[in-house]
């Protein structure tokens, strides 16, 4: 797992055999702090992945103590409810660019032969100082300059061109508008470069 919150000057895996649930927001109702997901770590697959990664050129270290932040979480709540798949989070790195992020993932997708998931856990869209302040209605349609700018990506991404979403990052309309900061959205250069191929390459049902 890729998640946007785990953002790191250096490069880290987390290590933990019981990674602990993060509950690392706040303004939410107690139910949902009450949530936990305990699903197993995987110590020996993160030493194995820092392996790769220091061979690909990354200065990457382990983190022993990093739970599993809600963008990790709350996604395999959904995806392995039974908590049974075991699971690491490595960082994402704000600082450095949607290409570094890509090239990033490209060292990663070795794991793909060995039936390892590899997921980036973020946000299309991501301006929550906009919405806080406009504080628009649970069932509102959303402003054009989400919705358009989301297509485009969305566009390119089944059109399998990796270069053309890094681009639009930098110079779409309403690019800054929708991500202030990169790091909601660099877990998706992270999951392009692993994924190798073109998504139109897939049978989806």
């Amino acid at each position: 797992m890729v998640p946007a919150h785990f953002d790191e000057p250096v490069q880290k895996l987390t290590w933990s055999a019981h990674p602990p649930t993060s509950h690392d927001f706040c303004g939410f109702p107690d139910i949902v702090y009450q949530q936990q997901y305990r699903a197993p770590g995987a110590s020996a697959l993160a030493r194995d992945i820092a392996q790769m990664l220091r061979e690909a050129g990354h200065d990457v270290r382990i983190d022993p103590a990093r739970g599993l932040d809600h963008g990790a979480w709350v996604s395999l709540m959904f995806l392995y409810p039974e908590a049974d798949i075991p699971e690491l989070q490595l960082s994402i790195d704000s600082r450095r660019s949607a290409e570094w992020h890509v090239a990033l993932g490209a060292a990663l997708a070795p794991l793909r032969d060995g039936d390892i998931l590899i997921i980036g856990s973020g946000s299309m869209t991501h301006n929550l100082r906009t919405f806080l302040t406009e504080r628009p209605a649970i069932d509102a349609r959303p402003p054009v300059s989400v919705s358009a700018f989301a297509d485009r990506i969305d566009t390119r991404l089944i059109a399998g061109d990796t270069a053309a979403v890094t681009e639009l990052m930098a110079r779409a309309p309403d690019a800054l508008r929708n991500h202030p900061t990169l790091d909601p959205i660099l877990p998706l250069h992270v999951a392009m470069g692993a994924g190798g191929v073109p998504l139109h390459a897939y049978a989806f049902d």
